[in-house]
């Protein structure tokens, strides 16, 4: 992002981080902002699709950056939904102002405890999957049966 005539990117920046105060919302996973030509664009995402309620924060925001900006300055900030699982990403030519902590996307669950190496099974489909399964685990425990946590059927 670079400076335009009339405003500069740090002025945006610094007028957007105090417009914030107040208005970010557990909901609320980020703030994007691009300078171009004679304007400022903005994003407010949210986590579900924006009610009333962001809609009238977004609007605050924008007025504050209004009022810190030259008359001549057009600023745009729209609220929009960016719903979990799906990743926020920035478009082109936008920063990031503000955002949200979240924690890293779950991993798929795996039944081997290295997901690299192929299990044993799956998951039996037919009669002769399973047999085919139960063959091998017996041999296996024949070959090394020290191997085996649980050496027994009761076990």
């Amino acid at each position: 992002m670079s400076s335009s005539p009339g405003f500069s990117r740090t002025t945006v920046l610094l007028s957007l981080q105090q417009a914030l105060w107040d208005t970010v919302t557990p909901g609320l996973r980020g703030v994007t902002v691009r300078l171009g030509g004679s304007g400022i664009e903005g994003r407010m995402i949210y986590d579900h699709e924006p009610d009333a309620t962001d809609r009238e924060d977004c609007s605050l925001v924008e007025t504050f950056v209004v009022a810190d900006v030259p008359d001549d300055v057009e600023v745009r900030l729209k609220a929009v939904a960016v719903v979990l699982p799906e990743e926020w990403t920035l478009l082109d030519g936008e920063e990031w102002v503000y955002l949200r902590k979240e924690p890293a996307p779950p991993q798929p669950w795996h039944p081997h405890p290295n997901p690299a190496a192929t299990p044993l099974l799956d998951s039996p489909r037919t009669r002769d999957e399973l047999a085919s399964f139960i063959d091998e685990l017996a041999s296996t425990s024949a070959v090394s049966p020290g191997a085996w946590e649980n050496a027994t059927l009761p076990d």
